[in-house]
Order: structure tokens, then sequence, then C-alpha cells
């Protein structure tokens, strides 16, 4: 018997062709992220987004944090959340923006680890007390939420020795963090009796400041 021939009707075809259109289409997008910089995230965000949509025409299952897997890109997840924060960025901020007041870049910084400023009215406090130099980005995650609000109402000053304290607290925030993911290392590593150790001292630190 001859082989089986397999018999393409014009849908098929169609379909083909199109989905030959939408992956030159997304190495385009591709090569024109590639071209720009951390800048101007709106640009970048555009770029993310279209891809996004244009992959989700194969795959229903395709999401933001699926750009991590395209190679070509080499995204990581914590730089995906920064980009899509963007999406956030209130009217307000946006005219600011605009304005050369500050910059999407530094907006979306904060918009990416802190949730109390996706909404507006905190958003617009705080992008004000960043231009007008009260707080700077980078100390925006120091805060935890309550701080940030109360600072954010007028009801918490951060005095410049402070500055030091809040960068402490957050390193030791990450560090316990980091601890807890690898405890199963840490019950066989030798250098646990000097970590244990250090603790004791901070905890002797706690209880003389009490």
């Amino acid at each position: 018997m001859g082989k089986k021939l397999k018999l393409q009707t014009k849908e098929v075809i169609d379909e083909e062709e199109n989905l030959k259109l939408i992956n030159f289409k997304i190495m385009s997008l591709k090569e024109e992220f590639n071209r720009h910089t951390y800048n101007h995230i709106g640009n970048l965000y555009s770029i993310l987004s279209e891809i996004v949509k244009l992959r989700k025409y194969s795959n229903q299952n395709y999401t933001p944090r699926s750009l991590e897997w395209e190679d070509d890109l080499k995204l990581t997840a914590m730089q995906i959340r920064y980009i899509f924060s963007y999406k956030y960025i209130s009217t307000y901020a946006e005219n600011k923006v605009r304005n050369g007041e500050i910059t999407d870049a530094a907006i979306c910084h904060f918009l990416a680890v802190s949730s109390l400023v996706r909404e507006s009215q905190w958003q617009n406090r705080l992008v004000d007390k960043i231009i007008k130099e009260k707080i700077k980005v980078s100390e925006v995650s120091e805060l935890t939420k309550e701080e940030l609000k109360l600072f954010l109402l007028g009801k918490l000053k951060i005095r410049k020795d402070d500055k030091y304290f809040l960068s402490a607290t957050k390193s030791l925030r990450s560090m316990l963090t980091r601890l807890e993911s690898r405890k199963n290392l840490l019950r066989k590593s030798p250098y646990s009796i000097n970590l244990i150790n250090s603790i004791k001292n901070l905890n002797n630190f706690i209880e003389e400041m009490k």
C-alpha cells in the first residue's frame, strides 16, 4: 500500500501561515525589547504585553510569568514583576513622569515591592514625597506596610539616623528569609554554631534595649 497522504485543508494552511506570522512578530518584538534600556519602563511593558498577547494565541495558559522561560529575553522573575508593575501607575504619576519630575523606572521600583502604593491615593502621596526628596526610592522597601502608611500620612518622620536602622532591619528580614529556605542545609553546616552564637548576641542586644 502506498503512503497515506495527509490532506491539508485551507483552514489548516491558513492556521500554519498565521502561526508563522505570529512567531515572526514575536521575534521582532524581542529584538526591539533587547534594544531598549530600563530608562523607559513604559516601552518595555508595551512590548512584553504584546508578546504575552501573541503567545496566548497558541497557549491560553501563557502569562507574564511565562516570559521567564523565553531564553532570548533573559528576564528574571523580579524583572518581570518590575516591568509589569507599570500597569499600576496612576494618572497623577503619569503626568509627573511626562513633566520630567520623576521617571517611570523610579515609580515601578516601589510599585514592585509595595502593594500599598498600587492604590492611587497612596501612590500619589509617595510620588510627591520622592519629588520633594523626603524619602529615597530605595528606602521605600525598608518600611513595613504600616510604617509606610504612617509616613505618607505625616505621622512618622524618618530622621537621618533612622536610615541606618531601616537598612539594618531590611537586611535582617532578608537574612531570615534566606535562612528559612536553607534550613535543611544549615543543620549539617559547620558554620551553624557561629550563626547561633551571632543570634544569641543579637538577642542579648535586644534585651539590653528593652
